[in-house]
């Protein structure tokens, strides 16, 4: 009787176990201008990585010019593999990343960056 409830007892926590969601993180992996040849442009491209349990309804919301009065926000998926990449407008150079979800509760890491410097 005793194996039995031991025997019970390890299964359950195992299961218990599995059900746990993974923390999830996001990363920036880049932020860069993109190089056209024109000085004036002000288009940049963000990417970075989502960690953890990721679902299909996952997003990331990438505000530019983050804590500016241009501020704009950006909405793009993220992939199965957890990258996502956006073109964004940028006037300041900044930007912050947030991830959101449906399965997600108010819980969300906003990762703030400045995109890298041109080339003259």
């Amino acid at each position: 009787m005793k194996t039995l409830l031991v025997l019970a007892v390890s299964l359950f926590a195992i299961f218990a176990r599995a059900d746990e969601p993974i923390p999830r993180s996001i990363s920036i992996k880049s932020f860069v201008y993109t190089e056209n040849g024109n000085f004036k442009d002000q288009s940049a491209e963000l990417c970075g990585v989502v960690t953890g349990d990721i679902t299909a309804h996952d997003r990331v919301t990438v505000i530019s010019d983050a804590k500016s009065d241009y501020a704009v926000p950006y909405t793009t998926l993220v992939g199965k593999d957890g990258r996502f990449c956006v073109l964004i407008r940028t006037i300041t150079g900044r930007a912050s990343a947030e991830l959101w979800g449906l399965n997600t509760e108010a819980e969300t890491k906003t990762v703030y960056v400045e995109a890298g410097k041109r080339r003259k």
